[in-house]
């Protein structure tokens, strides 16, 4: 038989009620009885005050308690209320003792606790009663004659309920407590049952919405109206089908994006070639030059796409060792000055005379700089500034590269690492760009453990800072010359 959770979570439920109400009551059980009798002990406890005044009565000064001693029928009439051996009278005497039929013939024990008392003499020597009741001694009650003491009563404590009347009550208190405990696993077993039931409706909720997230309605929610544990499973679930459908429309548009830069190299190559077969256009130089281009933009894009596939994937290679990223960054400034110079650009190279040291693939990391001053010598207008720091705070090398105008707007700074993003209004496609370039940059920075970032740039182009760990080495020197 398959079992739901709401079952499971129901029988887990009831068992632990049974277990908690079962010890519950056992030792409810056990306190009340021990209580009850000790309860009546104290009573007959009590009792020895009074009886310690009655058996003062039949102590004789003369011959102390030799009139209880091997005479049950005496001792038994002491116990007895209002029985016993009358005060003294008028001459200081006792009356005589009554006759030996009437002393020998026990009465009843209307008490029931006389074979359980027995009275010792001062120096606590058996005289009558329970020889055992000596057992206690602090517990003991003092008999007092003429402000001695002459004697003590003891009392063997009460082990077993006997009395019928004791016995009824305490029948009657399980009767009840039997009552109670069943009340108490009817309302338990209730609870469990709405319990059980409302926490598995959550469940059921949420394999229902999972259901249709595998379908692709990536719309629906979870409620969240508790704060609990439950209250974060149905927010993290929440934000895992925010995920998806982020991840959707992504998909989408990253497809709308690829489909668009394909085709449009891809028709203007058809257009030519139309062209060319229809003898529209004449095969010159200038009709190859731009068949050329458009073959070139093409695969660059297929090349970037590829590249940006494998960095995604970590199929990259990277072979990391030792790196003076300050050489590496002016390697790479340098084999850009004759284009830059081309475009009438002017670079700007501050580094320190230091090596800064990281661990590193050296041709990922020119991969990394080479795309970022082919974004900045692509972009920037004629006349233009393109500027390139290095320094180190001794935990991190950064390396900034800015540029002049044209800048990026605020709205779309964000947006620069999407894939096949661009500005259009500035940096289009009319540059050579694919738009994947800065998608690229940053995966390399993060399989080196460090981080990108772009903002606006004060000579009005765009800054991007490059944040690389350094080695111990580098760390050492540059953190002792900023601690200067």
């Amino acid at each position: 038989m398959h079992l739901k959770i709401w079952h499971k979570l129901f029988i887990v439920f009831v068992l632990l009620a049974l277990v908690v109400l079962g010890l519950t009551a056992g030792l409810m059980h056990w306190s009340f009885r021990q209580g009850f009798l000790d309860y009546l002990n104290d009573m007959e406890r009590t009792h020895l005050t009074g009886m310690a005044r009655r058996v003062a009565q039949a102590y004789d000064p003369d011959s102390g308690w030799g009139n209880l001693v091997d005479n049950p029928g005496a001792w038994l009439r002491i116990l007895r209320p209002g029985s016993g051996r009358p005060p003294p009278g008028p001459d200081g005497f006792p009356p005589p003792p009554a006759p030996f039929s009437e002393r020998d013939v026990p009465p009843p024990d209307t008490l029931r606790i006389g074979p359980r008392i027995g009275l010792f003499d001062a120096n606590r020597r058996f005289v009558a009663g329970n020889p055992e009741a000596l057992t206690n001694i602090k517990k003991m009650e003092p008999v007092q004659y003429a402000e001695m003491t002459v004697g003590y009563l003891g009392i063997m404590p009460m082990i077993e309920i006997t009395d019928r009347v004791d016995l009824r009550f305490v029948e009657r208190q399980n009767q009840a407590w039997f009552l109670i405990v069943a009340l108490v696993l009817t309302l338990a077993l209730l609870a469990a049952l709405v319990v059980a039931r409302n926490r598995t409706r959550f469940f059921r909720k949420m394999a229902e919405i999972a259901r249709q997230l595998a379908d692709g309605y990536y719309d629906m929610r979870i409620p969240v109206t508790t704060g609990d544990e439950l209250g974060e499973l149905a927010t993290d679930f929440n934000a895992l089908a925010d995920a998806l459908s982020k991840s959707r429309d992504a998909r989408q548009r990253w497809f709308a994006d690829i489909s668009h830069e394909l085709r449009t190299p891809l028709t203007i190559l058809y257009g030519e070639l139309q062209a060319l077969e229809d003898g529209v256009r004449p095969f010159d130089e200038s009709t190859l030059l731009s068949l050329v281009a458009e073959v070139q933009r093409l695969r660059k894009l297929v090349d970037d796409l590829y590249q940006l596939a494998l960095t995604d994937q970590g199929a990259l290679n990277y072979r990391k060792y030792t790196v003076n990223v300050v050489e590496l960054v002016q390697d790479v400034a340098d084999s850009f000055s004759v284009r830059l110079a081309r475009q009438q650009l002017t670079l700007e190279v501050e580094s320190p005379a230091k090596a800064i040291e990281v661990s590193a693939d050296a041709d990922r990391l020119a991969q990394l700089f080479v795309n970022l001053m082919e974004n900045s010598a692509r972009y920037t207008d004629a006349q233009g500034l393109i500027q390139i720091s290095i320094e180190c705070d001794g935990r991190q090398a950064l390396i900034i590269v800015q540029d002049s105008a044209p800048g990026v707007p605020d709205e779309a700074l964000p947006r620069l690492f999407e894939r096949l993003y661009r500005v259009e209004a500035s940096r289009s496609r009319d540059h050579g760009g694919s738009g994947l370039g800065l998608a690229i940059c940053q995966n390399i920075t993060e399989a080196h453990g460090g981080s990108i970032a772009v903002s606006a740039s004060a000579l009005g182009g765009l800054k991007v800072e490059v944040r690389l760990p350094v080695l111990a080495s580098t760390q050492t020197f540059f953190g002792a010359v900023h601690d200067f």
